[in-house]
């Protein structure tokens, strides 16, 4: 058995028992040993739910714009998306049970055509937030916050908010813990 790093105080000791070839992508198991994993195993080719369909909702194109955050106060997923049939922005909530996520329905955040899209949640307001080009409205830069109802897998959402009145792309939202800030 050969420890990885040396034991230095303050730093984590992990075991490999065996071999580990190059390159490999590793886990660290509870007991302090790790493992190695497939690319199948971190990224599977596709998401399902429990019960083995594709998640509903999608349509039947390939969707687009797709950005995922989790609500770790009400332990939900959410994937947004521009819809292929009409381009309206749509999401989807997922309630994590295990190793099964099980969806809710198809619903709507924003009516009028979207392109780029990302969310996050605020951990300090519980809320998600969402930011998105409105192709409905100038390609403008626009935010909607909602709060993720567990009872139904849905949100209610406020009102958008324009926070940049130009053409915008490529959106991309994170929260920082340390500011409160998204």
């Amino acid at each position: 058995m050969k420890v990885i790093p040396p034991k230095v105080k303050g730093k984590p000791k992990i075991r490999a028992s065996g071999t580990l070839p190059n390159g490999s992508t590793v886990v660290i198991n509870d007991n302090g040993t790790v493992s190695t994993v497939s690319n199948n195993d971190i990224f599977p080719t596709t998401l399902t739910p429990g019960n083995g369909v594709p998640i509903p909702g999608f349509g039947t194109g390939t969707p687009s714009y797709v950005s995922s955050t989790y609500d770790s106060c009400n332990k939900r997923v959410v994937i947004v998306w521009r819809d292929t049939d009409d381009a309206s922005g749509r999401y989807i909530v997922g309630e994590v049970k295990g190793s099964e996520i099980i969806f809710g329905d198809k619903l709507t955040f924003n009516v009028t055509q979207i392109t780029y899209n990302s969310i996050c949640f605020d951990s300090n307001l519980n809320k998600i937030f969402i930011a998105f080009t409105d192709n409905g409205n100038s390609d403008n830069g626009y935010g909607i916050a909602g709060e993720v109802d567990p009872s139904t897998n849905t949100i209610t959402f406020g009102s958008k908010v324009l926070f940049r009145a130009r053409t915008i792309s490529y959106i991309a939202t994170c929260f920082c813990p340390n500011v409160n800030k998204i």
